[in-house]
């Protein structure tokens, strides 16, 4: 099916039908953040992540569970390939699932002129994601979650029009790298077992994970402006992320 031109297309409500639970969270606890920083998201900001969140979604699901690394390869590279407007109409035929939703954020990120930015982090997170499968070290696997967490930072930021070092960006950018460590706590066993990581789970990495979520945690805790909406927030999604 083909894409229609990004400069005509309308831009349809998001639909949050197949989206893991944890991403609707996401999606409804988000204004507990930027109201903290005086942050008004207007219903087109507000649409245009909630699109975001979406895509991401589809994306971390498709290419996490294919094993060949060559296909992964094709599939972010026709993914950027779209993105930057190098081709109009197709994308890999691995990704045609949510191909209507990729060309929804590439009007977003081209109406909002967002596009070296956002484009530059989908790149990161692409790379940090594909290294973080192949290491064998826990420093170096830590390192990497971390990476991929502050690359995905800048999705949001860049639709926000925040740079990562205003008030916001850097927290958001903090809590983005410490949510990449909590996941990989609480997955480190299932990613292991279905071949997204290398590295077998152990009392070393866990231990590792767990002094790092503590440390960090209690840092953002305390530049948070609203500290028990901040404790609130991160408790609700402990809950989804044990569920889920």
């Amino acid at each position: 099916m083909n894409i229609e031109d990004t400069a005509t297309r309308k831009i349809p409500s998001p639909s949050w039908d197949s989206v893991r639970s944890i991403y609707k969270k996401l999606s409804d606890e988000f204004h507990v953040l930027t109201d903290s920083y005086k942050i008004e998201l207007t219903p087109l900001t507000k649409s245009n992540l909630d699109h975001l969140i979406i895509l991401i979604d589809d994306v971390d699901q498709c290419i996490d569970e294919i094993p060949d690394k060559s296909i992964r390869d094709s599939i972010t590279e026709s993914l950027i390939h779209f993105l930057q407007e190098k081709d109009e109409k197709h994308v890999h035929e691995e990704a045609h699932s949510f191909q209507d939703k990729l060309a929804t954020i590439k009007q977003i990120v081209h109406q909002e002129r967002i596009q070296p930015r956002f484009v530059g982090a989908v790149k990161n997170i692409f790379h940090f994601t594909e290294l973080k499968r192949h290491t064998e070290s826990i420093e170096k696997i830590i390192q990497l979650v971390q990476a991929e967490g502050e690359a995905t930072a800048e999705l949001p930021l860049s639709i926000l029009k925040i740079d990562k070092e205003e008030a916001f960006g850097l927290f958001f950018t903090r809590l983005c790298r410490i949510m990449g460590v909590a996941d990989l706590f609480m997955d480190a066993r299932s990613d292991y077992k279905n071949g997204y990581t290398v590295i077998k789970p152990s009392l070393k990495l866990y231990f590792r994970l767990l002094r790092i979520i503590i440390k960090d945690g209690i840092k953002i805790l305390f530049s948070f402006p609203r500290k028990m909406n901040f404790i609130a927030y991160c408790f609700k999604f402990s809950v989804a992320l044990i569920r889920e």
